[in-house]
């Protein structure tokens, strides 16, 4: 059950990146045109590109870390005996999900900081609580389900 709610997730993930990319090559085409063509340039369009950039770079790293294409200590398991391999994914998926988790917590004031500076703007950070919170369910899986 966990592994199909796993898969659902990560096609939402392929979802998401694909329109945000779609939407920051719209926004950069359209905005280079705007400036050049019709002198004109929008500050909430601009602050809108840095925002997508996130969202592609933290879901871009949730799917990276479904596949097992997160940073690893090739050089470390490569040395291990195979028996010893799923022992070390265990031990880096505990890691990892503390580490997520205490991200998680940290990163509760900068949203609310940044819902409350940026108004709109700011909502859309909302997607750091929702990465660490994936991250941590896929290192959980990691510890359940090791893959060398």
């Amino acid at each position: 059950m966990l592994l199909k709610l796993d898969g659902f997730i990560e096609k939402i993930e392929n979802a998401v990146i694909v329109a945000c990319f779609s939407l920051l090559i719209l926004l950069t085409g359209g905005g280079f045109i705007a400036r050049k063509v019709f002198a004109y340039t929008s500050m909430d369009l601009l602050s809108l590109q840095p925002a997508l950039l996130l969202w592609l770079a933290l879901v871009g790293g949730s799917v990276a870390i479904k596949r097992g294409k997160h940073i690893r200590l090739e050089l470390l398991l490569r040395a291990l005996p195979e028996h010893a391999k799923a022992w070390a994914y265990r031990i880096g998926g505990v890691f990892g999900m503390i580490v997520m988790l205490i991200l998680l917590l940290l990163c509760r004031d900068f949203v609310a900081s940044s819902i409350a500076l940026s108004g709109w703007s700011g909502y859309l950070t909302i997607i750091m609580p929702i990465f660490f919170v994936v991250a941590a369910f896929r290192f959980f899986l990691q510890i359940l389900y090791p893959h060398p």
